[in-house]
């Protein structure tokens, strides 16, 4: 199971994801390769825009962004990746979850 968690206190957003989907077999598993290219795609994204308001760290299994501060950029990369995760949630329950903290 993959669990994603993202929250909101002040000025920052922590998005966390964490685990394996187990759907299918290593190189093989979509919901993985889905959540893994969303996380990425964020991350990268927002290395890229907001240089200084955000910590980025992803390894195999386990992700942590956290963004400081307001940026229209991020806001829209947040929510359209967090768009991604609820769709791929919907379709596969069984193997990836999330949870919205404020």
């Amino acid at each position: 199971m993959i669990n994603i968690s993202v929250k909101s206190k002040d000025d920052t957003i922590e998005i966390n994801a964490q685990g394996h989907a187990n759907a299918a077999p290593k190189g093989k598993d979509v919901v993985c390769a889905a959540a893994t290219i969303l996380i990425r795609t964020l991350a990268k994204t927002l290395e890229n825009a907001v240089q200084g308001m955000v910590k980025a760290d992803v390894a195999d299994g386990k992700a942590s962004i956290s963004v400081t501060g307001y940026d229209p950029v991020a806001a829209v990369a947040i929510e359209t990746v967090c768009t991604g995760f609820r769709l791929l949630q919907e379709q596969y329950p069984e193997h990836i979850k999330i949870f919205a903290e404020k």
